[in-house]
């Protein structure tokens, strides 16, 4: 498709006859794109495109080589989408919420997110790991259609791939997960209500506690493997580097006293 578009393409694990990836695309710590990240440098690329091993999920890699996380280029698609309600996970960045629209989280998934989407009749829905879903295409992630219609925004725009993701406002995430017994997961989130005292709680997928009006901590189990998660988000680097560990040395706390 870009070829036929008349873009010079340049490809990085494009046989599909290899070996299956199975990518992370959460964060740029998983992602495995250092090869990408150095031919788009090196190439002076306008910018890199990596799909997960089924092609559901699409993130990009911005001129300078920087990994461009899920949230900030779904925002961005979501700010340019027609209608006024955006449907994404309670595990997002916020930075969503200041797009000037109204935004339905819903639990960590994609059949959440398009189940809620085809009940509120949203046009657009996300998850932050680069799953896109547009309701005229079809209610499942699609990363081609992402990765096109992220095309005709850049070609819209008079500048770099990394400026046109700078008209968001920053936030830092970071993410991690313990190994865990299923059964402490009730304990776990009722001595982080306890231990956090935040100024609001939303419990749509474990509890998510804001301490203040840009900062939030949220513990949730993962659904599908005996893992915990603790994710933390703030306009502060250092503050949501320092939320995050103190998250963890709960949960781990706790692992710890289980199994004594």
């Amino acid at each position: 498709v870009l070829r036929e578009l008349g873009l010079e393409v340049f490809e990085v694990n494009c046989n599909i006859k290899g070996n299956f990836i199975a990518r992370d695309t959460d964060t740029d710590d998983k992602a495995q794109l250092e090869e990408l990240k150095k031919r788009v440098v090196d190439k002076k690329l306008d910018f890199g495109v990596a799909f997960d091993g089924d092609g559901d999920r699409v993130v990009f890699i911005d001129e300078k080589g920087n990994f461009v996380q899920g949230e900030y280029s779904n925002s961005l698609m979501a700010k340019n989408m027609p209608g006024e309600v955006i449907v994404t996970t309670i595990s997002a960045s916020q930075v969503v919420e200041r797009l000037g629209k109204k935004v339905i989280r819903t639990k960590v998934g994609s059949p959440y997110v398009v189940g809620k989407m085809k009940e509120v009749g949203a046009n657009f829905g996300f998850e932050p790991n680069g799953g896109a879903i547009f309701a005229d295409t079809m209610y499942t992630r699609d990363g081609g259609s992402m990765m096109v219609r992220t095309l005709n925004l850049f070609s819209q725009f008079q500048g770099t791939f990394s400026e046109m993701i700078g008209q968001l406002p920053k936030y830092y995430m970071f993410r991690t997960k313990v190994d865990y017994q299923w059964e402490l997961k009730d304990e776990i989130v009722r001595r982080a209500k306890k231990h956090f005292q935040g100024m609001k709680l939303e419990e749509i997928d474990g509890v998510k506690i804001w301490l203040d009006e840009t900062t939030w901590l949220l513990f949730r189990s993962s659904a599908n493997a005996p893992e915990f998660r603790v994710f933390a988000e703030s306009d502060s680097k250092e503050k949501a580097r320092q939320l995050l560990e103190k998250g963890v040395t709960l949960v781990k706390q706790i692992v710890a006293a289980h199994e004594k």
